[in-house]
């Protein structure tokens, strides 16, 4: 995690369809340049998938997509770094950093995620093995709901503290980012739905489309 003073988020928008009744998590997402909007929709998918097991829904907006944020939600703002895109041609290799991070100022953690798009794209790419491009673009953008869905859970629960399972560990590999499946503990899902109850959400059990 970063020390960090207060970061706006800034940069290309893109706009989905959002659902705006009763959602526990709400992520406003802006990007440094235009991404694969196949990779971002699998990465949305992914971070609702992974949070489904804990009862808790999630909703996307851009800051241009007019809307409201839902209430009682915990609202996320999420900036992600770099192309969002597989590109063979301009991928340089993986270097050991991280993969995103939730900012903080005063020991406190604020509500601003970051990812490192280019970092995790190199990552997969390194170690796509012989899967054509289309699945490729699919495994980027599930490796970005993996490494959104772990700093959410910092940003929840409000610590630093790590689990035991593949996605919660202290360091993710490549090889977590393209498991067929990873899912939180039993142990980590008590933790999160007892965060967001301190938070007078209500945990409802709706899958967000």
């Amino acid at each position: 995690m970063r020390s960090a003073a207060v970061i706006v988020a800034t940069g290309v928008l893109l706009s989905y369809p959002l659902t705006l009744v009763g959602e526990d998590l709400f992520v406003l997402a802006a990007f440094d340049r235009s991404p694969d909007t196949a990779a971002v929709e699998h990465m949305r998918q992914e971070t609702a998938r992974i949070f489904a097991d804990t009862g808790a829904t999630l909703a996307w907006r851009t800051r241009t997509q007019p809307g409201i944020m839902p209430p009682g939600a915990v609202r996320v703002t999420l900036q992600l770094h770099g192309s969002c895109r597989v590109e063979p041609n301009m991928l340089s290799l993986a270097e050991d950093g991280p993969m995103g991070w939730v900012e903080s100022y005063g020991g406190e953690m604020l509500s601003l995620i970051d990812v490192d798009c280019d970092r995790i794209s190199a990552m997969v790419w390194q170690n796509r093995g012989t899967l054509p491009l289309p699945l490729v673009v699919r495994a980027f953008g599930r490796a970005l709901g993996r490494v959104l869905a772990h700093e959410l859970y910092h940003y929840v629960t409000q610590s630093p503290a790590h689990g035991a399972s593949d996605l919660f560990r202290p360091v993710m590999t490549s090889r977590d980012l393209m498991l067929p499946d990873v899912r939180f503990e039993p142990a980590e899902i008590e933790v999160l739905r007892k965060a967001l109850s301190a938070r007078g959400e209500p945990l409802t059990c709706r899958a967000i489309s």
